[in-house]
């Protein structure tokens, strides 16, 4: 038995001779539909996971980098940048500093991380930044 055959022959007989049309558009409208959302609850799910965390490596010269953190807060986020550090240009504010030199640095405090940057100052360190994008935009204005 075909493919053909056996579709007919699991449809009522009514529907198979005298609404197939209408069958076969029901079924192609709904799967257009079920794909449309389909891509809709991919892309939120792509933007919410995958692009959300981004991590950039660089180097930060021996001397000062330059970073400035929020003292208290973990992870040590960089707040800004001194007017002559080596990092201008590779690093922006907002960014959470992850790693020095493979060293987890996510549950220090910002001033731990400077201390730890300042220790490492001799040689030439490599940071690793994790950048998280803006959450999306909520668009309900009240109810």
């Amino acid at each position: 038995m075909g493919p053909r055959a056996l579709v007919l022959a699991l449809l009522p007989t009514a529907v198979a001779a005298n609404k197939g049309n209408e069958v076969i558009k029901f079924v192609v409208i709904g799967a257009a539909v079920l794909i449309f959302f389909g891509l809709i609850i991919y892309r939120q799910y792509k933007y919410a996971t995958w692009s959300a965390k981004r991590s950039t490596t660089v180097t930060a010269p021996a001397g000062k980098a330059g970073l400035l953190f929020d003292a208290t807060t973990a992870p040590p986020t960089v707040t800004g940048l001194a007017a002559l550090s080596p990092l201008r240009g590779e690093v922006q504010v907002g960014w959470k500093l992850a790693k020095v030199d493979d060293v987890d640095v996510s549950e220090m405090t910002g001033a731990a991380a400077t201390r730890l940057l300042e220790e490492r100052a001799a040689h030439a360190r490599r940071l690793e930044f994790d950048r998280t994008l803006a959450p999306l935009p909520n668009y309900n204005h009240g109810g």
